[in-house]
């Protein structure tokens, strides 16, 4: 991705920006804004007045960037996960309250974790085609899993689950507005899958 930006303290980590984009450099800007379509990053030279927007983003206590979604009309506070190339994985929470439809339209399968004492099965499930509203827009996400219970590792902020890149990059644009706490979506992307 480029950046383009008449913003000073944007230009200044122009170069870092092809390394990472964290939240610290994120909430230091105040407003950026990503196009999957042009492959930019855009920062205003200066951020949006304070408006009436309800805010839909949060940071939880270890500094995680939090967001309100729905998945198959499912209210969730997800993680939102830039460095996860996946779409992502639903939290037990959901399977807790979806296990029907979960194990009616799921493939069982399993996620490995290894470590130091061995390697860890977890169950999960794939399901596919799932309804995604983030940000104003909806997009049909073609794969996502989902836990089955606690995972070791899986934080308490991550009980809703984690949307990870390939999530983010089925809408053209995603825009975080860090003076109202705002995530905004462009328009879902033509053959994004």
């Amino acid at each position: 991705m480029s950046l383009s930006s008449v913003n000073e303290e944007a230009a200044r980590y122009a170069d870092a920006v092809n390394i990472i984009l964290g939240n610290d450099l994120m909430l230091q800007l105040k407003d950026i804004t990503v196009d999957f379509v042009t492959n930019n990053l855009t920062v205003p030279s200066e951020a949006t007045a304070k408006t009436d927007a309800k805010p839909n983003m949060c940071f939880a206590d270890t500094r995680n960037l939090l967001c309100k979604c729905e998945i198959q009309d499912n209210p969730l506070l997800m993680l939102i996960d830039s460095g996860d190339a996946s779409y992502g994985t639903l939290g037990e929470e959901f399977f807790e309250h979806n296990k029907q439809f979960v194990v009616d339209n799921g493939i069982k399968t399993t996620v490995r974790q290894a470590g130091i004492g061995g390697v860890k099965f977890n169950e999960r499930y794939l399901l596919s085609d799932m309804k995604l509203s983030l940000g104003g827009h909806a997009v049909e996400i073609p794969e996502i899993d989902v836990r089955t219970r606690k995972e070791e590792g899986a934080g308490s902020e991550s009980e809703g689950g984690v949307l990870g890149l390939r999530s983010l990059m089925l809408y053209s644009s995603v825009r975080f507005n860090f003076v109202d706490f705002v995530l905004t979506t462009g328009l879902p992307r033509i053959n994004s899958k």
